[in-house]
């Protein structure tokens, strides 16, 4: 079992909104085994602010209060049976903070989602795969995992997608609408064939089913952009791949 804490700090002048961005990540994690169960367990809190937003508005007065107050997680847990084929069963889930909007007309204040700046985890084949920086999102997800030989592993794995904060965005001086809910389903079938202790080749299959949360959800760049997808958007992803090691 290996436990750890960590502090991470960014100070970023070239950002997307505002001239300076700083913000503290304070988070603890613990992984590992026992007996037949396996897990990891990460738990974060983001804070910090960012500089020089203006205001919205219209006739310029002061800078928006723009700052980060969001809470993270992720979970993987697992059981291994005794038995052919060592089939392992698990879970995962995560969560990430979503931004919370001042719904005035005239303001830009809001608590931002959280950032996953530097992250290396990819919690879609879709959705998550252009730098891990998706945000104001959960998920669940359970699947399988079996092993036919020594060199041989199979995974069987389903997962939900949802918005944590809908959006409101507006169409007009009186118009408005909210965006998010339900992103949609991820199905993924991969295996793994160990030719050697150097050489691995892998293959999968997966397939998204896409939901209302795709029709303006704010979750791509840390919670800054949206899909601009559409409910019943659908898509397919296959790979083969090798990987040697020296």
């Amino acid at each position: 079992v290996a436990l750890d804490a960590y502090w991470l700090y960014v100070n970023d002048d070239s950002v997307m909104i505002g001239d300076d961005i700083n913000f503290h990540t304070f988070g603890l994690r613990g992984a590992g085994t026992l007996g037949a169960f396996d897990f990891d367990l990460e738990a974060a809190y983001q804070f910090g602010a960012v500089d020089d937003q203006p205001s919205a508005c219209p006739f310029g007065f002061g800078d928006a209060d723009v700052d980060y107050s969001a809470w993270a997680a992720n979970l993987v847990a697992g059981y291994t049976f005794d038995m052919a084929w060592q089939p392992r069963v698990f879970v995962l889930g995560a969560y990430f903070g979503g931004a919370d909007y001042d719904e005035s007309h005239w303001s830009n204040d809001q608590d931002l989602a959280f950032n996953r700046l530097f992250s290396d985890v990819e919690y879609s084949e879709f959705l998550d795969n252009a730098g891990a920086n998706l945000s104001n999102f959960w998920v669940a997800g359970l699947g399988v995992q079996v092993m036919p030989t020594e060199a041989v592993s199979l995974k069987l794995v389903g997962k939900y997608f949802d918005t944590v904060e809908d959006v409101l965005v507006y169409k007009g001086f009186l118009c408005h609408d909210e965006v998010g809910g339900t992103i949609g389903w991820e199905l993924g079938l991969y295996g793994d064939y160990h030719y050697s202790e150097d050489l691995t080749i892998s293959a999968g299959y997966a397939h998204f089913f896409g939901d209302d949360g795709l029709e303006g959800g704010f979750a791509p760049a840390n919670g800054l952009a949206s899909f601009a997808g559409d409910d019943n958007d659908d898509y397919d992803y296959v790979f083969v791949q090798t990987e040697i090691a020296f």
